[in-house]
């Protein structure tokens, strides 16, 4: 597993945060059947305690940490804003279309 060498401004980092919770929303608004959700079961989830997206059967999503790791792959030049839509579709698809 390679280390990200690269390490992103606070500024970034609000603004990926920003930008998962927007995608979150999106896929909230276009699948009702999603939701919302806090896991707090175990401190040793990897997801303990941040916002989560669920109804993909036992799939979780953190919309979020989707968001910075696709930012530090822009940041090392591995990847494109153009795959944030790819993600998406991923996502919408496994919601049920």
């Amino acid at each position: 597993m390679d280390v990200p060498h690269e390490e992103l401004t606070d500024e970034t980092v609000s603004k990926a945060i920003d930008v998962g919770m927007y995608f979150g929303m999106v896929l909230l608004k276009n699948h009702p059947s999603l939701r919302w959700d806090f896991k707090t079961e175990s401190k040793r989830f990897a997801d303990y305690g941040q916002p989560v997206i669920v109804g993909f059967g036992a799939a979780i999503l953190n919309p979020v940490r989707i968001a910075i790791t696709l930012a530090y792959g822009v940041a090392a030049g591995t990847q494109s804003g153009s795959r944030l839509g790819q993600v998406y579709q991923f996502w919408s698809d496994k919601a049920g279309g």
